[in-house]
C-alpha cells in the first residue's frame, strides 16, 4: 500500500469521486489499521471456549477486578 499510495488514491478519487487529498488520508487510515492489527496477531494471550461450530471460537482473557489486598 505504501508503494502504491498515489494509485491506490487516484483510484479510490475515480471510484467515489471524492477529493485527492481525502483519498490518500484514507489510504494512510487504512495502513494504520493494518499495521496496528496484524500486531496483534503475535499478542492474542487467553484461552478459547468452543461456541458450537467449527468456524467460530470466543477468545477471552481472565483478570482481576476490583481491589488487590
Amino acid at each position: 500500500m505504501e508503494r502504491d499510495l498515489q494509485y491506490l488514491a487516484q483510484l479510490e478519487t475515480y471510484n467515489n469521486g471524492k477529493p485527492l487529498k481525502d483519498a490518500i488520508f484514507d489510504i494512510y487510515g487504512a495502513m494504520y489499521a493494518l499495521k496496528y492489527y496484524a500486531g496483534w496477531a503475535d499478542k492474542i494471550h487467553g484461552q478459547t471456549i468452543p461456541a458450537g461450530t467449527m468456524h467460530l471460537l470466543i477468545i477471552y482473557n481472565v483478570s482481576d477486578v476490583g481491589c488487590n489486598n
